[in-house]
């Protein structure tokens, strides 16, 4: 029940791709008529085999949704490498009208850190010998933590050396305004090698919507230029939170970063603008078909222009959605609390446990979105996407099923599209899950 029909040219090219296994399989005449009969149930066994081996048909005795289930289940139990995103501080230099935080001034103390390098020994510990360990810097805006964020990485980089831990990587998520010369070469020097930065437009677009807190100031070209000063080892993700405001101007901010010679160094993401609180959704965000329907055109445009654009197909969700999902995953506030998701910081109600009771590590609290049931949902269980979408963002779920009504992820409307400009005409993969 999980295979996608994939069409181009009417009906002159096909393909399927399954969303629990990833499996891609282009069909020829012959594939096409033995699909077909399998669907219809007309098939003989010996033909079948084939799309068995290939991973697009399965034994009438399983049941799939049960099975992804199970998958699913028994994955988010699992002890994976851990990853901590941390937030040196709450506070913020921006004021984005659209901006969900609750910005509080102060960083996180000596004492706190050193509780979270405590705490992130052991989940270490608990995962094996030589594990990983990554980090996401945030915020707030990280930056204004630097020195935090200087001195857990030399602790993060002094167990690395030591073999403490096998690996230490480490990602930001910033505004991109204080990223100074200096600022980038010590996140560098930090082992920070991807940076996300957000520009929402063209500069009067941008400082419209993303300025400076107590003068109001705009930001734009100062980003722009602090772009130049990070390291090519350190990959740079520029996002465009996407609304019915600035939809319109995506090929705008595409021509300012191409006559600053940018393209070449970024990629581009542009994200779609949801809301994570209770409170009800603004006119100007787009629902998720009207968010597709925009996707689909700016990748063409981008495919026209050789712009680069972040579009990969969805695959399946079987080890998790994100870290929700993830045993050894931790959102960690400035104050030393910790979260599973980072739309929930300063949720006091949403916290499940504190770096100052190490007594209680073992046993955090239960987060009601890593509590969830994927499968709860008949038509979900009906869905041929529900394994790469198992509900999609829980923190959205949650809040749609009780506040502003149930919405499927914008990957649903244009599904079949993502998945022929990931693999194309000729790309063939296979294997089993069952």
């Amino acid at each position: 029940m999980f295979n996608v029909a994939v069409k181009r040219d009417g009906d002159a090219f096909q393909a399927i791709y399954n969303t629990a296994t990833g499996n891609y399989l282009v069909l020829d005449d012959r594939l096409r008529a033995l699909y077909g009969a399998i669907r219809s149930g007309d098939v003989l066994a010996e033909d079948g085999d084939i799309l068995h081996q290939a991973g697009f048909a399965v034994d009438t005795q399983i049941d799939e949704v049960e099975s992804v289930g199970i998958a699913f289940n028994t994955a988010r139990q699992n002890k994976y490498a851990p990853h901590l995103t941390i937030t040196p501080t709450m506070d913020c230099n921006f004021g984005c009208d659209y901006c969900f935080e609750t910005h509080v001034k102060g960083m996180m103390s000596v004492a706190v850190q050193d509780r979270l390098v405590a705490f992130a020994d052991g989940l270490c510990e608990s995962v094996g010998p030589s594990p990983a360990l990554s980090v996401t810097w945030f915020g707030g805006e990280p930056l204004m933590g630097l020195a935090v964020i200087e001195r857990l990485s030399a602790m993060f980089q002094e167990r690395e050396r030591s073999g403490a831990i096998g690996a230490y990587k480490a990602n930001i998520i910033t505004n991109g305004y204080g990223l100074s010369v200096r600022t980038c070469a010590m996140l560098d020097h930090c082992g920070v090698s991807h940076v996300q930065i957000t520009l929402d437009g063209p500069a009067e677009v941008h400082d419209s919507r993303r300025f400076l807190k107590r003068s109001r100031g705009g930001t734009f070209a100062k980003i722009v230029a602090n772009i130049r000063h990070i390291p090519a080892s350190m990959a740079v993700l520029v996002r465009m939170n996407v609304d019915r405001s600035n939809q319109d101007r995506f090929e705008d901010l595409y021509r300012e970063l191409d006559a600053e010679g940018l393209l070449d160094r970024i990629q581009v993401d542009l994200a779609h603008v949801e809301n994570f609180s209770r409170q009800p959704t603004s006119a100007t965000v787009l629902t998720a078909r009207e968010f597709a329907q925009f996707k689909s055109h700016a990748i063409a445009v981008c495919a026209r222009n050789g712009w680069p654009i972040a579009h990969a197909a969805p695959t399946p969700s079987l080890t998790g959605v994100c870290q929700v999902d993830s045993t050894n995953a931790f959102v960690v506030s400035a104050k030393g609390e910790l979260y599973k998701c980072w739309a929930e910081l300063e949720n006091d109600g949403r916290c499940i446990g504190r770096l100052d009771d190490p007594a209680g590590w073992p046993r955090l609290a239960k987060s009601p979105l890593s509590e969830r049931d994927p499968l709860d949902d008949s038509e979900c269980r009906a869905c041929a996407l529900l394994p790469t979408c198992m509900g999609s963002c829980p923190k959205v779920r949650d809040l749609n099923r009780n506040f502003h009504g149930k919405q499927c992820p914008p990957f649903k409307y244009m599904f079949d599209e993502l998945v022929y400009r990931q693999f194309g005409p000729d790309t063939n993969i296979r294997k089993l899950l069952y």
